[in-house]
């Protein structure tokens, strides 16, 4: 198949050439030459000059609030904005760390830090393994065997963009997981990274 295409496009540039001579091709030539030349020059500043530059006050930044959730049993009473507020109004415990950055768009983030200090030293060469197919794994659903080519053509209508790292920043002792989304797909989006986490089968093929 590579060598037809190879013939084909070989075949195409020779009756091209045919077709415009050397008249033609010379023409093309200064053309693209010419326009090469045109691409490399500087704007001109008085050009750049016409442009409004805006005062750095009038620049509005989106600045996110952050709601920090807490534990029922240790949640402090009052200093809480209107996000930490219908947080509290969910009544869980559940101990882990959560910080939502409310700000007005119409895509979610959500990012997934997970300490890897604990895990084995003899564990720990699979944890790149794990996260490579983090999003290419078969899982059980409802008692039901979904293959990993189904969940990885659900995924892509759940998450515009996934992601899987080792090491934070300058911490290399934790793992991230991060996807990106349509703020209609939150609640795809929170089920979607449970069944991965809770329901992944690990087939020696994959």
């Amino acid at each position: 198949m590579v060598k037809d295409l190879e013939q084909n496009e070989n075949a195409r540039v020779e009756a091209q050439k045919k077709k415009l001579g050397e008249a033609g091709l010379a023409k093309l030539k200064l053309e693209l030459e010419n326009a090469a030349k045109e691409s490399c020059e500087a704007i001109p500043e008085e050009l750049i000059l016409k442009f409004h530059v805006p005062k750095f006050e009038n620049i509005k930044f989106m600045e996110p609030l952050l709601a920090v959730y807490e534990p029922e049993p240790t949640r402090r009473d009052g200093n809480r904005n209107e996000i930490e507020a219908i947080l509290d109004k969910e009544g869980s415990s559940h101990p882990l760390n959560l910080v939502f950055a409310h700000i007005p768009a119409e895509f979610i983030v959500i990012q997934i830090f997970i300490s890897t200090k604990d895990v084995p030293e003899d564990l720990f060469p699979y944890i790149p393994i794990y996260l490579s197919l983090f999003f290419a794994l078969p899982i059980h659903r409802n008692g039901v065997y979904v293959d990993y080519q189904t969940v990885v053509h659900q995924l892509n209508e759940v998450f515009l963009t996934k992601h899987t790292s080792v090491g934070i920043g300058e911490v290399s002792e934790g793992l991230r997981i991060k996807v990106l989304a349509r703020k209609s797909k939150y609640i795809d989006a929170i089920q979607t990274l449970s069944e991965l986490f809770l329901n992944s089968i690990f087939e020696p093929t994959r």
